[in-house]
């Protein structure tokens, strides 16, 4: 690190305007911000400080006075209660990996919010995560964003820290408020707690301004080790909010407001650690090479051709809009029935690209399909599997159990079926049968025919059976796309380049 100070003296001659002045010396002196910028690193220096913090954590044990051990029971009593009551509402939330729920009486201060997810990585970097997002740089770079107009933070021991923030909430009823909390983390076991909660401390140090409204706030994480995921860390994460935004009439706050703005807000954390230990692409990939593997074993050929479950269908229409490289077609005969092609050519080999649509539950297809719900029901045989997959329209919720089978067709084609029962006792009645054959065209090159006809009852209109098929037909387009996204720059043609980018900007990226 280095510290540079600039001086610089002008003599500009002449008469000049003070406005002329002050216009033009903050120019001449911006060569000290673009020189910090040029060898700014952030991230670098985030990542070794959450190294820092993990091995800490992991490898230093630490002495609690009793005090913080008094501490850590009260939040933990807290956050069970929280947990456990029944009494919540179900606030929005842009997340589906992560479940919230909410509470908070109209014409009150207080809120209470509750969140859990699962993250990818071990309970030591999730706690260290989170330490460290008290003043990490990447967090000032979004103070702003997230109404923080202030923030102090002071360490005071190893496993403790003040944290002191001043936010504005956006609503001209409401004054800034300043939350003052400690921070204290505690292991036990391979499971780590942390309270965060309302301090006293350091008001002659750090002065409360008489314009704010201080809030009492109570926080508690809980972080437990899971079973690991193809080799990955898994944690999951609790955490509970109980917030009192205090005042007097402008304590009063609207329940739309707690329950869909603050609450997600606050829980949104959650969020934000999941994305970033993310290792969906890692864990995908374990899973298919140990698929691939398996199906170097198949003996058996089977004779069928498939031919009639893929033919074309009369008087088909061209789907626009979609993944460029992709060759999307479709028919909607009626309310509810229709029928979809995609074919796709997948920078991949046979068997890779086979394992990715025979890994049913993968992450890459839960994004794709938008499904609440994608899981193995039973493992009949080696190649044959029953799935259940839950998708919501509107307000309905349709699921379908699907027999999945695989088979090879000599050594250069395998297909995928997967045919469905219709289902009476959900929202919606409906069937759906797919077949997907791929063809070796090149060592790593395989074409792909995605083939499904969809039959979700007579309720449905025609608009929303349009929007069912290419949300289904997307499967196979993403079956390129992800393939396309893991091709090296020195090797990306100027045609995936150009698919990539034009799916990034239809995308809204």
């Amino acid at each position: 690190q280095s510290s540079i100070e600039l001086l610089q003296h002008f003599h500009l001659a002449g008469h000049v305007h003070v406005w002329l002045a002050n216009q033009k010396i903050p120019q001449a002196l911006s060569a000290i911000g673009r020189l910090s910028e040029s060898f700014m690193r952030n991230e670098d220096v985030d990542n070794f400080e959450l190294a820092r913090i993990t091995n800490l954590i992991r490898s230093n044990p630490q002495e609690y006075t009793s005090e913080e051990k008094r501490a850590i029971q009260e939040g933990r009593e807290t956050h069970i209660k929280c947990k456990t009551s029944t009494h919540f509402s179900i606030p929005k939330n842009p997340d589906d990996h992560v479940k919230l729920k909410g509470v908070h009486l109209d014409g009150t201060s207080i809120a209470s919010c509750f969140g859990t997810t699962v993250v990818d990585a071990s309970v030591e970097e999730c706690v260290a995560s989170e330490v460290i997002s008290c003043s990490s740089r990447e967090s000032e770079k979004n103070l702003q964003k997230r109404g923080i107009t202030d923030r102090k933070v002071k360490q005071i021991n190893p496993h403790s820290l003040y944290y002191f923030t001043t936010r504005d909430f956006g609503l001209h009823i409401l004054s800034n408020r300043e939350i003052r909390t400690k921070l204290i983390w505690f292991k036990e076991g391979g499971t780590i707690v942390m309270r965060v909660t309302s301090t006293e401390d350091l008001k002659d140090e750090y002065p409360v301004s008489s314009k704010n409204v201080v809030c009492s706030v109570e926080t508690f994480w809980e972080f437990r080790p899971l079973e690991k995921n193809c080799g990955v860390p898994q944690t999951c994460v609790e955490l509970t909010t109980k917030v009192d935004f205090g005042g007097q009439i402008q304590g009063f706050i609207p329940s739309s407001f707690m329950t869909n703005s603050l609450g997600p807000t606050f829980l949104s954390t959650l969020s934000k650690m999941r994305i970033f230990f993310d290792k969906s692409k890692e864990i995908d990939a374990v899973k298919r090479l140990e698929i691939v593997e398996k199906m170097k074993k198949i003996k058996y050929s089977s004779t069928k051709t498939y031919a009639e479950d893929l033919k074309d269908v009369m008087e088909k229409e061209k789907v626009e809009g979609a993944f460029p490289l992709a060759d999307t077609w479709l028919k909607v005969f009626g309310k509810g029935k229709g029928w979809g092609k995609t074919t796709v050519k997948v920078k991949a080999g046979l068997l890779e690209v086979a394992a990715f649509f025979w890994n049913f539950n993968s992450r890459a297809h839960q994004i794709t399909t938008g499904d609440i719900e994608r899981v193995i029901v039973e493992q009949k045989e080696e190649w044959e599997k029953i799935v259940r997959r839950k998708q919501k329209f509107g307000k309905n919720v349709r699921v379908l159990n699907i027999s999945m089978k695989l088979q090879k067709l000599g050594d250069g084609a395998i297909v995928i079926k997967m045919e469905s029962k219709k289902e009476s006792n959900h929202d919606l009645e409906a069937t759906e049968d797919v077949t997907i054959r791929f063809i070796k065209r090149e060592e790593k090159e395989t074409k792909a025919e995605f083939v499904t006809r969809v039959n979700l009852g007579s309720t449905l209109s025609k608009e929303a059976t349009r929007m069912n098929l290419e949300r289904d037909l997307d499967e196979a387009a993403e079956a390129e796309r992800y393939f396309n996204n893991l091709i090296e720059l020195e090797n990306m043609t100027k045609n995936i380049g150009e698919a990539l980018g034009a799916d990034m900007v239809w995308d809204g990226g």
